[in-house]
């Protein structure tokens, strides 16, 4: 053969399986690359009795937010040799765990989930599952969690607006029964209060832009926040829809701080200010921490908070205190 071994060593090698050595191998994997060889992952499948197959259940693959955690989960997966089955939650805890109970008679090997209502369903799974963006209701329950540090964040943005001489500060957010809305008014209210300051707390009942825009514009006429932070893009998308109608000029007249760092948001005049989160970053390290529960390794953090970047933009201007 072109690698100089048997065919029975090849299939071992290409196989995944160990015991051969190692400058065998190279030769091995190199011919494969050379000759353009592709694994057939139902024959492998069939062998070694392992679907390969791994489970994602977001709430909304149309948010960017998700969309992007969700690239960040596939490319891992898709190097590990798995294949991804995405299903749609929709925030439904219902469909939530029906998602759950098709994945696992799919013969998924792990999970990785951004829980609806805390995935009081995590009990039933067979498989690892790691929980993103959200922890679950007992966060020491399922595999582990891979979350941003949602106190820190919310925290430093309300010290950045009370500093810049905002007094009236509003935090607008939708699902109440998250860990995220949770932290995030934690750490908002700890940083007014520190500053001799309240911070009113307003959330959605919905995470629809044609519903909140109204409710958004009624909040803002009859609380006349002079500074609002936003959960997410849906919430500033509205934010911004209701200040025009209003009349009311961001910056000068109310200052904005929103969660997740669109495109668009920077083209705005004034440019509105953002919480970045490392979103990529979530959804692969969610998957790396998978791939080492699926292969038997409990080494390593099982809970891990990643950092977000604020940037202060036109949105937020210095006034006179």
């Amino acid at each position: 053969m072109r690698a100089g071994v048997s065919r029975a060593t090849a299939a071992r090698i290409l196989g995944g399986y160990s015991g051969s050595r190692s400058k065998a191998r190279a030769r091995v994997l190199q011919a494969a690359e050379e000759l353009g060889y592709k694994p057939n992952k139902l024959a492998k499948s069939l062998a070694s009795r392992r679907s390969f197959k791994i489970g994602v259940i977001l709430p909304d693959i149309e948010n960017a937010y998700f969309a992007r955690l969700y690239r960040g989960v596939e490319r891992v997966c898709h190097n590990a040799g798995y294949t991804v089955t995405l299903g749609i939650s929709g925030e439904n805890a219902e469909q939530e765990l029906l998602l759950l109970q098709d994945m696992l008679s799919e013969q998924v090997e792990g999970i990785v989930v951004a829980p609806s209502d805390g995935l009081k369903g995590l009990t039933e799974s067979t498989v690892p599952v790691v929980s993103v963006d959200r922890m679950p209701a007992n966060e020491m329950a399922g595999d582990g969690w891979v979350t941003t540090d949602n106190y820190d964040s919310a925290y430093r943005a309300t010290a950045a607006l009370i500093d810049a001489g905002y007094r009236r500060l509003s935090l607008l957010l939708n699902l109440p029964h998250i860990s995220t809305t949770h932290e995030r008014i934690a750490g908002a209210s700890e940083a007014a209060a520190e500053r001799g300051l309240l911070i009113d707390r307003h959330v959605m009942a919905s995470h629809l832009l044609d519903d909140i825009v109204p409710a958004i514009a009624d909040y803002l006429s009859e609380a006349k926040p002079d500074a609002v932070i936003a959960g997410d893009a849906v919430i500033c998308t509205a934010v911004v829809i209701a200040a025009r109608k209003l009349g009311i000029h961001l910056g000068d007249e109310m200052g904005l701080v929103t969660y997740d760092d669109e495109p668009w948001m920077s083209l705005l005049e004034p440019a509105i200010s953002t919480i970045e989160q490392p979103v990529y970053e979530i959804g692969e390290t969610a998957a790396s921490l998978l791939m080492s529960r699926i292969n038997g390794s409990l080494e390593g953090e099982r809970h891990i908070r990643l950092s977000s970047l604020l940037k202060l933009r036109g949105s937020v201007r210095a006034l006179k205190p």
